[in-house]
């Protein structure tokens, strides 16, 4: 997980290093506004934590969809729906035999965020942002993976926090964040036989999307 950890943090510090605030005096640049609408698309690197023994995980690559809403000029509010596929590979190794299974859960996530635009000019915001976020599963599926039919993998309602940072650039936002999952990841049944039961979900998102303004300042 640390080499796509490292690759979105570079992807990032690039934006802001091409980002030039003097392009602000151009006629592309979005103004400055107290309310707006940012759609956005991105990926997700997702794992479980506190493996049991003879087990291990490994983060995979998943994506994102929706949107969220600013509210306020300096401090702003910042709620959100979003579409998230996540999944994780689960290998097991007792030192003679080796297995690999995936687990991918599909979800409606809903963000209640609140952020700070630490540079707030026009065509050129950088801001952090943090909260709670809510999943409602809407579907998991598993590969390799022996499973009795009919069986929940994943916890139907799962409450995380998250933080990030994001950029705005003319019309276009680029956002990087870290979700921890404060409930148990997987649901009661899968975690009958006594693995996995504390296990979180946790990751990393990266995203980018279109700044809509709807109030001007």
């Amino acid at each position: 997980m640390k080499k796509y950890v490292f690759l979105l943090m570079t992807l990032a510090v690039t934006s802001v290093v091409m980002a030039n605030p003097n392009d602000a005096k151009k006629k592309r640049y979005v103004p400055k506004a107290s309310k707006i609408i940012n759609p956005k698309l991105g990926m997700t690197i997702s794992n479980i934590t506190e493996a049991p023994n003879n087990y291990g995980t490994e983060a995979k690559v998943g994506f994102l969809c929706g949107a969220d809403f600013r509210f306020g000029k300096r401090v702003y509010f910042q709620p959100g729906l979003f579409y998230n596929k996540e999944a994780t590979m689960i290998i097991y190794n007792d030192g003679t035999t080796q297995s690999e299974s995936s687990v991918a859960k599909n979800s409606l996530r809903i963000k209640a965020q609140a952020g700070y635009y630490l540079v707030n000019k026009e065509g050129f915001r950088f801001r952090l942002n943090a909260g709670p976020s809510y999943d409602v599963l809407l579907g998991s599926k598993t590969y390799n993976l022996i499973v009795p039919s009919g069986q929940q993998v994943f916890n139907s309602g799962a409450l995380n926090v998250e933080a990030g940072a994001g950029l705005d650039i003319w019309f276009l936002s680029f956002d990087l964040g870290y979700s921890y999952g404060l409930g148990n990841a997987f649901s009661d049944k899968f975690t009958s036989g006594g693995n996995f039961v504390n296990s979180k979900l946790v990751g990393v998102y990266a995203s980018a999307g279109i700044v809509i303004p709807i109030q001007k300042k």
